[in-house]
C-alpha cells in the first residue's frame, strides 16, 4: 500500500504543475484543513490521471533543452 501511495503522490505532483485544483487540495491536506483521504476521491483520482495522461515526447521542448544549457553552465 506505501507503494502506491508514493506513486500516487508523485503523480499527483506532476499534475498539479498544470491544475491549481490539484495543487490547492494538496496544500490542504499538508496543512491539515483537510483529511488525507481526500486525496484519493474519485474527482481528484480523476484529476491526476487526466494531469497524467499525455503522450511521450518524441523530441524534446524548447524549455527543456534550455533548461538543460543552463544546468550545464552552472557545472
Amino acid at each position: 500500500m506505501l507503494r502506491f501511495i508514493n506513486w500516487y503522490i508523485g503523480k499527483l505532483h506532476l499534475a498539479a504543475t498544470n491544475d491549481s485544483t490539484l495543487a490547492t487540495t494538496f496544500l490542504k491536506v499538508v496543512n491539515l484543513m483537510i483529511p488525507p483521504p481526500s486525496l484519493l476521491s474519485p474527482a481528484i483520482a480523476w484529476r491526476v490521471w487526466r494531469g497524467n495522461w499525455r503522450p511521450a515526447l518524441s523530441v524534446p521542448s524548447r524549455e527543456l533543452e534550455a533548461t538543460r544549457d543552463t544546468t550545464r553552465e552552472l557545472n
